[in-house]
């Protein structure tokens, strides 16, 4: 009879041995039908979706060969059969799980000092003492940590054990054996699995020890890539050849080892000892996923579906049929294919069907869950998914740009985020593309730049439109933010300045002469004034006051782009009128004596134009300046004489002589009518009388004043003889006053 798993108590247990608490796992997460005449599961299934079913072909994946249990005679039988079935084709206990670790060290001992058997495990107990052991109704299975064959240990000391699932500790006694003391035993513990997948631990212990999944599978190197095996005869798939030992992979922890720390392990004083190397045992079922893993589809614009979608390969492991199949997405995503409805068979290397997985995201941010492949009789599978849903655009920032510029060759920049990332800042002008800008990256805010050049640049200047957009990484195409618009407009025309007045080369008889301009641009902003170098402010109306003299007037205009444009005028301010002085003809008492009288003027101006004589009012023609002679005028004849004279400024003055009366017949022969006659005109008088001295016509004139009319005026008779003599100096002596 073979010899029956014991199932230790956790009081026993704990009595016995000190145990370290091992981290607790989300180990096991289904399980699958149990066998209504055997009571044990059709399969475990750990948190990574793999499931594992009671390993029973003979084919040296399974520990079920004579090697292993020289009292199996018959062929294993599946689980499922309802054919008789007793401990000749089925063993009493049937692993799940076996990964089994032997630790060998050298020196004097030297050889094998500890064996740990990690197990999950199907036993069927006997039922009356030597009945049968494999019998309807007495399966069960139970979690296994086992640690034994210790040899060689330091006394009164304490070993530290870590394994894939743990750490434990156990004391030796004085002798150096294992405190246990059971055939060598260390450490066993064995929870029997009486609760609901997940609550696989809430047994009958009041604190658990025995933490399996999920499970190890082997792998190319410690902790690398799983690397499962498969038998090419019946497509089955194991979680590793338990005739290699192999490497494993698959420790929540990261302890894919066997290691024992303690005082001089052995007695070859080390301390520590350690292998990666296991025996593994189990055989996978249910449906396998490839590619296996988590598939990320990204960010993807809402309203959008992700291409090309990704094709998953789901083949049946399991003994037998299975289906039909549901497929299940998480919100967000879309799976169609093969396998929904689909029935797979267990024909080798196994029946397949496809799932076809897109991304379709209904809310922004990140979606993950599982695509679900459910089926009668075996454990569900699942396609890990995750994506980013994005309908939000960037927030996109244009920094002020010159409105006006002489240069078609700009820097703009510029800020953007977003709320997964940016992907470009795109930039045109006009409508045309002029690339993407460059990004330097920030928290939360990054910035942007980009040289663009201007299109429309043809004098006098039309506006360019500068269009940025922003887009993000969600596919496709990712979301545009709001365009941001400016415009700059090229100008490389000087502003065209002119001054009307005072113009240039004049001369302006005001002080404060006005200031006319004008300064044309089709972006002008600004006009300047400055008068002999000195800003005036504001631009004014009028100038000055100004003294008389040169002056210069400087106007500037500037544009908005930066052009500049002058003008100049040079004047001259004379606000004085012109000096005449007339030294001759000089009446006396609106009495002139002179027939043919001499015009003799002098005129003080510092910018002459000119000067007009005017006699009676009618301009003289080719007066000789200064001194014009006029007449002769006959006696009586009344006259007036005007000088005038204008300057380059306009500036006039008038200087009037008369009006005048010629009157000759007045004695005053010498003095020609300019003072009252004297001795000396009688005795001119006399001369011309006796031949000594003859008398020039105008003096002749004034001689002549005899005889007197009623009124005791002068009578002339055209003879100068003594009695003009008499009268003049009756005249001299007072005794005529009437001429």
């Amino acid at each position: 009879m073979k010899k029956v798993s014991s199932l230790i108590m956790a009081s026993a247990l704990l009595a016995a041995v000190a145990i370290g608490a091992g981290s607790a796992h989300a180990a096991l997460t289904a399980v699958g039908e149990t066998h209504p005449v055997y009571t044990i599961p059709t399969y475990y299934q750990d948190a990574t979706g793999m499931a594992l079913a009671p390993c029973l072909d003979q084919n040296f994946f399974c520990v079920l060969t004579p090697a292993f249990d020289p009292l199996i005679t018959n062929p294993p039988l599946p689980i499922t059969a309802t054919g008789p079935i007793d401990d000749t084709n089925l063993p009493n206990e049937i692993f799940y799980f076996l990964a089994d670790a032997k630790m060998t060290v050298g020196g004097t001992l030297g050889g094998d000092i500890a064996v740990l058997r990690l197990a999950l495990e199907g036993s069927f107990a006997a039922t009356v003492p030597n009945g049968p052991i494999v019998a309807p109704g007495n399966g069960s299975t139970f979690l296994r940590i086992n640690l034994k064959k210790m040899i060689g240990l330091t006394p009164n000391s304490t070993f530290t054990v870590t394994h894939p699932y743990g750490t434990f500790q156990f004391t030796t006694d004085a002798a150096g054996d294992t405190v246990l003391g059971q055939a060598g035993q260390a450490f066993r513990t064995e929870d029997p699995i009486t609760g609901a997948i997940p609550n696989v631990f809430d047994a009958l212990l009041p604190a658990q020890t025995t933490q399996i999944g999920p499970f190890v599978i082997a792998s190319a190197t410690p902790g690398g890539p799983a690397a499962p095996v498969t038998d090419a005869t019946t497509g089955h798939r194991y979680i590793g050849n338990p005739q290699v030992l192999t490497a494993v992979t698959g420790s929540t922890t990261g302890n894919n080892r066997f290691q024992i720390d303690g005082p001089d392990i052995g007695g070859v004083g080390i301390n520590t000892v350690q292998t990666t190397l296991f025996t593994l045992a189990g055989q996978i079922v249910g449906l396998d996923v490839a590619p296996t893993g988590l598939t990320d589809f990204g960010v993807w614009k809402m309203g959008a579906t992700s291409t090309p979608v990704t094709t998953f390969t789901v083949t049946n492991l399991t003994g037998g049929a299975a289906g039909p199949l549901t497929v299940t997405p998480p919100a967000g995503f879309i799976a169609t294919g093969t396998c929904a409805g689909a029935t797979l068979n267990p024909v080798a290397p196994g029946d397949t069907c496809t799932v076809d997985v897109a991304f379709a995201p209904v809310a922004n941010g990140s979606v993950s869950g599982n695509v679900t492949i459910t089926g009668t009789g075996v454990p569900t599978a699942n396609i890990p998914v995750t994506g980013v849903g994005d309908g939000i655009a960037p927030t996109l920032v244009l920094d002020p740009v010159v409105t006006f510029t002489q240069l078609a060759t700009q820097t703009i920049s510029g800020s953007v985020s977003d709320n997964i990332a940016v992907a470009s800042v795109q930039v045109s002008v006009n409508g045309v593309s002029q690339g993407t800008a460059t990004i330097t990256p920030g928290t939360p805010v990054s910035t942007w730049t980009k040289v663009i050049t201007l299109s429309n640049t043809t004098p006098p200047g039309t506006a360019n439109i500068i269009s940025v957009t922003a887009n993000d990484t969600a596919q496709p195409g990712g979301n545009i933010s709001t365009a941001q618009i400016a415009t700059i407009t090229t100008d490389t025309v000087n502003p065209l300045v002119t001054i009307t007045s005072p113009a240039t080369g004049t001369f302006v008889n005001t002080r404060t002469p006005a200031l006319n301009f004008g300064a044309t641009d089709v972006n002008l902003a600004f006009t300047t004034v400055a008068i002999d170098n000195a800003a005036v402010n504001p631009v004014p109306a009028t100038l000055g006051p100004l003294a008389d003299g040169p002056h210069t007037v400087r106007v500037d205009a500037g544009d908005s782009a930066g052009n500049a444009g002058t003008a100049t005028s040079s004047f001259t301010v004379d606000a004085t009128p012109p000096v005449i002085t007339v030294t001759s003809p000089a009446p006396v008492n609106g009495r002139l004596g002179v027939a043919s009288p001499v015009l003799r003027f002098n005129v003080v101006e510092t910018n002459p134009a000119s000067t007009t004589i005017k006699l009676d009012g009618t301009t003289v023609v080719n007066p000789v300046s200064g001194t014009t002679t006029f007449g002769p005028f006959t006696a009586g004849s009344s006259h007036t004489l005007t000088v005038d004279t204008t300057d380059l400024a306009g500036n006039a003055a008038t200087t009037t002589v008369g009006p005048f009366t010629i009157v000759l017949a007045d004695g005053r022969v010498t003095t020609l009518g300019v003072s009252p006659p004297s001795i000396a005109d009688a005795l001119a008088v006399l001369r011309q009388i006796v031949g000594i001295a003859p008398l020039t016509p105008d003096q002749f004139a004034h001689a002549d004043v005899s005889p007197l009319d009623a009124n005791g005026v002068p009578n002339p008779n055209g003879a100068v003889d003594l009695s003009d003599a008499l009268l003049i100096l009756r005249r001299v002596v007072g005794l005529v006053t009437t001429f």
